[in-house]
């Protein structure tokens, strides 16, 4: 499952369990007024990050990595 965090002029895509994602709630555990968390999308393909932003993949959880 992923999401991705959509702020300060950046859209990072991150899985549900990374711990700056939190299953969209982020670090705080609550409503982040710096940005918002749009998910949880099943599978990495149907990720669609709004049109003025590039995807970048969390460097800490490596979405876009293969296990």
């Amino acid at each position: 499952m992923f999401w991705i965090y959509v702020g300060k002029g950046k859209a990072v895509l991150h899985m549900a369990r990374c711990e700056d994602c939190n299953f969209g709630l982020g670090k705080s555990g609550s409503v982040d007024l710096s940005g918002k968390w749009e998910g949880p999308f099943e599978l990495v393909e149907d990720v669609r990050p709004p049109q003025e932003l590039k995807l970048k993949p969390c460097p800490k959880c490596q979405p876009l990595v293969d296990r």
